[in-house]
């Protein structure tokens, strides 16, 4: 899928936001690099799905600037930021701007599900994905390896390699 597909890798290139190297040139993809939870590494290769049923792989956004929020149903901040991440999606989603909303507890604290992903979308009205985790993949991956709380957000650079991770930040940051 994404950059991996039976078709061979995506083209490489560049967008209106910016590619996160220091010399504007191309963005090699598939991406290539060390995976880790940490500023420079590369994000895991994680696949979840949405409260629709579709699959969404973050190796999918390869040449898109690509914010993760790692949420979790009970977080009251989580609801108050949401209008800002609906702003900058409306705004920067054209210009090559992903969001995904990864919920990985529900409002009870039980792991994640369908129907949470799309009782969130649905009350938000989200336009970008909202999946869940479960089985806490991204979590393990980026919030507990880096020791960070959450909520957490996660800026990828268009070779999907961490630009920044941020535990519980507050949305202007």
């Amino acid at each position: 899928v994404g950059c991996f597909s039976a078709d061979g890798p995506r083209n490489t290139g560049v967008g209106n936001i910016g590619d996160g190297s220091s010399g504007g040139g191309e963005v090699q993809c598939p991406p290539v690099g060390a995976v880790g939870p940490l500023e420079g590494s590369l994000v895991a290769p994680v696949v979840l799905d949405d409260g629709a049923g579709e699959s969404h792989a973050l190796y999918d956004r390869c040449v898109e600037v690509t914010l993760v929020g790692i949420r979790a149903g009970w977080c009251v901040a989580c609801r108050e930021e949401m209008p800002e991440f609906e702003e900058w999606y409306a705004e920067l989603g054209p210009q090559g701007l992903s969001i995904y909303y990864v919920l990985f507890q529900d409002r009870s604290s039980d792991p994640a599900s369908r129907t949470t992903a799309r009782d969130w979308a649905d009350e938000h009205g989200t336009s970008f994905p909202v999946v869940y985790d479960p089985l806490d993949s991204v979590r393990d991956k980026h919030v507990d390896a880096a020791d960070l709380e959450v909520p957490v957000a996660i800026l990828l650079d268009r070779s999907l390699h961490i630009r920044y991770i941020l535990g519980n930040p507050p949305v202007s940051q």
